[in-house]
């Protein structure tokens, strides 16, 4: 009869070293994928006004309130672009503070979408 107690453990596998270079050509491929398959599609659906706050948003990885209000051209709609990212997933908010959401897509509004 078996031990309940003993527990029979299975042997983790060896993970082989990858090179930087190549973690670099990979993640690069994968952006390309996403900023094609996904990122484009998803600012193809934003209006003007969501794209111009997105834009604010790709210099630092977080944003007070006032410092994106003090760039927006209509500082009183702050909080309707703000909630439409939000329903959207595209950013993150906490206590007047906001950040994009969306991995790399900082990368591809400057990439891309810059005017």
């Amino acid at each position: 009869m078996q031990n309940p107690f003993t527990t029979t453990f299975s042997k983790i596998p060896d993970y082989t070293y990858i090179p930087t270079s190549q973690t670099e050509d990979i993640i690069d491929s994968l952006k390309t994928e996403l900023f094609a398959y996904s990122y484009e599609k998803i600012w193809e659906e934003l209006t003007e006004a969501d794209r111009e706050m997105a834009r604010l948003l790709t210099d630092k990885e977080e944003y007070k309130r006032s410092e994106i209000t003090a760039l927006m051209d209509k500082p009183g709609n702050y909080s309707v672009y703000r909630d439409r990212l939000l329903r959207c997933g595209i950013i993150n908010a906490r206590q007047a503070y906001i950040s994009l959401a969306l991995p790399f897509f900082n990368d591809y509004i400057k990439e891309y979408c810059s005017l």
